[in-house]
């Protein structure tokens, strides 16, 4: 039996904040890569059946408050096509 108790989840803090800093940064890249502002990536999301403001976007992207779908469609519609584990907690 494992008595472990992860504390970050205890208390209410992100357990992986490492990760999250660096799916922000990956977001970032690929959208300054594309050129895109938020407004071009909401319309890009619409286009396959996500309706979100710029503003909600944004604000949800400085937060990393993505399910897990929605990340997956926004690396999708930015062409991330592969990210690395190791990479993003390294």
């Amino acid at each position: 039996m494992n008595d472990h108790v992860d504390n970050s989840v205890v208390s209410g803090q992100q357990p992986w904040p490492v990760v999250d800093e660096a799916l922000r940064r990956a977001l970032a890249v690929a959208k300054a890569r594309k050129g895109w502002k938020w407004d071009d990536v909401a319309e890009a999301l619409e286009l396959r059946g996500w309706t979100i403001t710029p503003g909600n976007l944004m604000t949800r992207h400085s937060r990393m408050a993505f399910r897990a779908d929605e990340l997956i469609l926004l690396l999708d519609v930015l062409g991330v096509d592969s990210l690395s584990i190791a990479e993003l907690t390294a």
